[in-house]
């Protein structure tokens, strides 16, 4: 089973050490990286890739050295990447790049984006990380999900980690990538933000304190920095919910928190 064998690699890991933590686990599966960096970045991790005719070459696997989020984090942005980096050992190439609009924005993204971190989610449980972790990619996260219950795969899926399981058993178990497949599959699923986001606005209204910590679980800031960020983040969700902005990320940020809390409700 991969649970019991991903288990068994992940415990001889010390995750306290990120470099060696990644160089050991894309050895483990066999995934060749050009470069492993622990550094300075301004995001809390990377993969760049080179997409050619006969496949995908992952050139860097990069996290944040100065990323000050707990290990919990830490660890979830690890697998994360791992997922992204776990590209390489599948069909994905130059071809179906092109077919896909040749360039990570859009729907790529926003799928690619969506199985790295439902993946993140799972592999970090199966690692042993307890407790919620808050989702990054809140807005993808919540256009995405409830319009992939919509496809049979998905549809008994609840908690980010269900999602999560099912990309990894496509990637890393079996290797397949299955962008063209989800693709052809959503771009014709409709998706009403406003009327979705009624079945969470009660939850939101009366759980902003608890939605702001765990926003705030997943900000990389200074203690210094911490109540003031924290006050704004409140008002924002206050401001944006009250005038239903579905154009502000604070919007989005809460609402997945509340989608993770609740479960993930079909469209």
């Amino acid at each position: 089973m991969f649970e019991e064998d991903f288990k068994e690699i992940v415990g001889g890991i010390d995750f306290n050490n990120r470099k060696e933590a990644a160089k050991k686990l894309l050895d483990n599966f066999n995934i060749k990286s050009g470069k492993i960096s622990v550094k300075k970045i301004g995001a809390n991790g990377y993969c760049r890739w080179g997409v050619k005719e006969e496949g995908v070459e992952l050139l860097e696997y990069a996290l944040d050295s100065g990323d000050l989020r707990d290990s919990r984090y830490k660890t979830k942005t690890l697998f994360h990447e791992f997922y992204h980096a776990s590209l390489t050992e599948t069909k994905f190439n130059q071809k179906t790049f092109r077919e896909l609009g040749g360039k990570w924005s859009g729907e790529l993204l926003n799928m690619e984006e969506t199985m790295a971190e439902t993946s993140g989610h799972y592999l970090a449980r199966l690692s042993g990380v307890k407790g919620n972790i808050k989702p990054a990619y809140p807005e993808k996260l919540v256009k995405n999900l409830p319009r992939l219950k919509e496809i049979d795969n998905f549809k008994d899926c609840v908690d980010i980690e269900d999602f999560g399981k099912i990309f990894v058993d496509w990637r890393i178990k079996n290797k397949k990538h299955n962008h063209k497949y989800l693709y052809n599959k959503l771009k014709d699923i409709d998706f009403d933000i406003e009327e979705y986001s009624k079945k969470y606005k009660g939850y939101v209204l009366n759980n902003k304190d608890k939605i702001v910590d765990s926003i705030m679980e997943n900000l990389s800031v200074s203690p210094g920095e911490r109540e003031a960020i924290r006050e704004e983040v409140f008002y924002r969700i206050s401001r944006a919910w009250n005038k239903m902005n579905t154009d502000d990320h604070a919007f989005y940020d809460s609402l997945i928190v509340a989608m993770q809390k609740k479960g993930v409700e079909p469209i």
